[in-house]
Order: structure tokens, then sequence, then C-alpha cells
């Protein structure tokens, strides 16, 4: 059970790490698009800056995993606000979508690895009890035979 859950969480790891990926690709989409739009080129313009306030596309998709999905969201709710421009809907699509995904696999990544540490942790006290079981058997055995060691020892 504790190895079934290992997979599931390692494959669930695996996964998110490739929706960080598509993650990191919509936020450069976001930034191309809003230097080649209102931004004019420039990541010191008050449009790109209001949008990025996090620090530039780059800086933002180096962010730890588990942080840059609400890194990704700020940046969305921002870009809602910003004036209609060739390019947005494109951008803001490919951005929500690309983040509601991550927060779903983030979520099972979640759970799975609540399931693991739970396996993980019900193996334990299953071992512990079989030892537990085992001593005090040990302990019957050599009260019913004392000084024949040997064969208490054979069982």
């Amino acid at each position: 059970m504790e190895r079934a859950a290992r997979r599931a969480a390692t494959k669930l790891r695996a996964q998110f790490g490739i929706r960080d990926v598509i993650l990191d690709l919509r936020i450069m989409g976001v930034s191309d698009a809003l230097l080649n739009g209102p931004a004019m080129r420039s990541r010191d313009n008050p449009v790109y800056k209001n949008v990025f306030q996090e620090g530039t596309a780059g800086e933002i998709t180096e962010a730890k995993l588990r942080e840059e999905p609400e890194l990704a969201e700020r940046i969305l709710e921002r870009l809602a606000n910003v004036e209609d421009f060739p390019g947005k809907a494109a951008a803001q699509a490919g951005l929500k979508e690309a983040l509601e995904k991550s927060f779903v696999i983030r979520d099972a990544l979640d759970a799975a690895e609540m399931a693991q540490n739970k396996a993980g942790d019900a193996e334990i006290q299953a071992r512990l009890a079989v030892r537990v079981a085992l001593e005090k058997a040990y302990g019957m055995l050599r009260a019913a035979f004392p000084g024949q060691r040997k064969l208490v020892e054979s069982f």
C-alpha cells in the first residue's frame, strides 16, 4: 500500500513539474503580449510594471513551484484590468487554462502526498505491532520452556 501511494505521489510530482513548465510559458506569453502591445517594448512601462508587480516574467518563472500559481493568479487578475489590445485575449486565456490545471494537479499532489504519509505511518505501526507480538511470543516460549534456549530460538 505504501509503495503504491509513493508511486502515485511520484507520478503527480512529475505532472506538477510539467504543469509548471507550461505555466512558465504562459507567463512569458503574457509578458510578450504586453511588451508587443501597450508596454511598447519596455519593462519600465507603467502597464507592464502594474501587471508584473512581483518582478519580470523571468523572475516570476524562477519562483518556487508551489508559490508560482498564486503569483500567476495575481498577474491574471491585473491583466484583466488592462485595456484590450491585440493578443490580450489569447494570452489571458492561455494563462487562465494553465493556472486552473496547475491548481488541480497541485491539489491532487497534496492529497497523494498526504496518502503516502498515512500509508507510511500505517506500515510503521504494523511493523511495530508485529515486533511487539514476536517479542511477546518469544517471552511466552521462554517461560514455557525454561532452560531450553536452543528449542525456543528454533521457533
